[in-house]
């Protein structure tokens, strides 16, 4: 991770955290998932690290890839970094994206992705998410790992990634659209990125599936903000906008300026009360990358869900 937070254009950070990051949930060994069912990180080696050292000096291709192909959605943006990687790089040959599965003017679903990688005789079908999950405690007693914008849970999402998203080549109708593409029984893989988040001052248990490589961050509802801050070490905070939820920020980053210790209470009250949700925060520290973030939430969010 202390590579992809040294990259400084924010677009090619986002590349290689997208691609090369830990998933936050190992998804092959849980119940739904199929037996040869992928969890998707391509190796880090000298050779891609060299590939994005030179885009970030000069990241043009990327740019434009992207202005063409703009989309307002977080998890579009995560696709189109897969699929400009899938397409530069020396391993792979991407076959197609974005297929549609239909069956009597019904669409099935998707193939998010189907490539080839060098040195193995099948194709990959590849299933992409990008997920931020908030553990939430309900008075049963149960936790649940709860989206910010409390429609999305994770045991749900996932439920739905392995058994329909990563078996849509298992359907009648799809082995014709395969056949379309000269793509013939592709191995199941999925990529998985995001964070997920624990209330601070307390221990939930992790996930089905947590992956030990990843680290599990906080949340804090607003009145006890200035309280955790003073726990903290961090020179500098910057609150972050959806868009810029994926790698580790930076100092240099555009967008709002850091804040102080000082000034980061009212700033999130003020932005709490006109987004109505949670707001991310990332720590900076001395050198002026990031060193962890954290959620902050309304007081008492999420409400009618944590009772459930």
């Amino acid at each position: 991770m202390d590579f992809i937070a040294s990259l400084v254009t924010p677009q090619v950070r986002d590349l290689a955290w997208a691609c090369f990051s830990a998933p936050p949930v190992l998804a092959r060994g849980l119940p739904d998932a199929h037996a040869e069912l992928i969890d998707v990180t391509p190796a880090l080696d000298t050779q891609r690290i060299h590939w994005l050292r030179t885009l970030d000096k000069n990241p043009r291709a990327l740019l434009e890839y992207l202005e063409v192909r703009r989309g307002a959605r977080l998890g579009i943006y995560f696709e189109q970094l897969w699929h400009f990687f899938l397409q530069q790089d020396s391993d792979m040959d991407m076959i197609a994206h974005n297929v549609p599965v239909r069956d009597s003017g019904q669409t099935r679903g998707e193939f998010d992705c189907l490539y080839h990688e060098q040195g193995n005789d099948r194709p990959v079908h590849l299933e992409m998410a990008v997920k931020f999950y908030l553990a939430v405690t309900r008075t049963s007693g149960e936790t649940i790992w709860l989206g910010p914008n409390r429609r999305d849970q994770l045991d749900t999402k996932l439920s739905h990634l392995l058994s329909h998203q990563t078996r849509l080549s298992d359907h009648p109708v799809a082995a014709a659209v395969l056949s379309d593409h000269q793509v013939v029984r592709p191995r199941r893989a999925l990529a998985l990125r995001g964070y997920l988040f624990q209330p601070w001052q307390s221990t939930t248990p992790s996930p089905p599936g947590f992956n030990v490589q990843t680290s599990l961050y906080h949340w804090l509802p607003h009145d006890q903000l200035e309280t955790y801050l003073l726990t903290r070490d961090a020179q500098a905070y910057r609150t972050l906008p959806k868009a810029r939820w994926l790698a580790p920020a930076n100092l240099t980053d555009p967008g709002d300026s850091p804040l102080s210790r000082e000034a980061l209470p009212a700033m999130l009250a003020t932005r709490l009360d006109a987004l109505g949700g949670p707001v991310m925060v990332s720590e900076l520290s001395a050198r002026g990358t990031e060193a962890s973030r954290f959620f902050v939430t309304p007081d008492g969010w999420p409400e009618d869900t944590i009772a459930a």
